[in-house]
């Protein structure tokens, strides 16, 4: 008997992540990553407990790609990189986009706190924001990514029709130090909220 084909956890990962960037979740199953890797269900069930479990790796691996995107160095200020990366990501990665931030997968609250982490840390490595607590970072950030998530899903969604990098580098400068201000403000006025 000829001996049998395996194939590895991770090449199932990652033709599921091709799957996934070309087509969304939908097509995340068994079958379809049975016969893009011409084989059966059975390796796929070998590696996973179910279909469920590859699509929260998946998830993991898609929030893992937007952090590289965030932390690359788009301009000097590495708090302005994660603004500038996510936008990126959803006029580069339209589909993952979508599906990790518009459709939301179960369990994108897990995902998502382990990304918000990642920026806090990155905040705090802001000259700056130097001078903000945690919980003065915590408002900053939730304010800032209410703005980038819009304009964000604007670009992914195509209202806003691929803007160059100086467009969006202006436009979350304006709108981000206006924030960043206002919380300069409140501080040196000793007001809390």
């Amino acid at each position: 008997m000829p001996p049998k084909k395996t194939i590895e956890k991770e090449k199932i990962i990652e033709k599921a992540f091709e799957i996934l960037r070309k087509e969304g979740f939908r097509s995340i199953t068994a079958r379809n990553l049975a016969k893009e890797l011409n084989t059966s269900t059975m390796p796929i069930y070998v590696h996973f407990k179910s279909i469920n479990e590859v699509k929260f790796l998946l998830l993991k691996k898609a929030h893992q790609l937007l952090l590289e995107y965030q932390k690359k160095n788009w301009t000097e200020y590495p708090f302005m990189n994660t603004g500038v990366g996510y936008i990126m990501f959803a006029k580069e990665e339209k589909i993952l986009f979508r599906e990790c931030f518009i459709t939301r997968q179960k369990k994108s609250e897990f995902v998502e706190s382990v990304t918000s982490n990642e920026i806090k840390k990155i905040m705090k490595q802001d000259e700056y924001l130097k001078e903000f607590s945690d919980e003065e970072l915590e408002k900053i950030l939730f304010r800032t990514w209410i703005f980038t998530f819009g304009f964000a899903s604007l670009v992914n969604q195509g209202f806003i029709e691929n803007p160059d990098m100086e467009t969006i580098i202006k436009t979350l400068d304006e709108s981000c130090t206006a924030i960043i201000e206002y919380e300069k403000q409140k501080k040196a006025a000793g007001e809390s909220k």
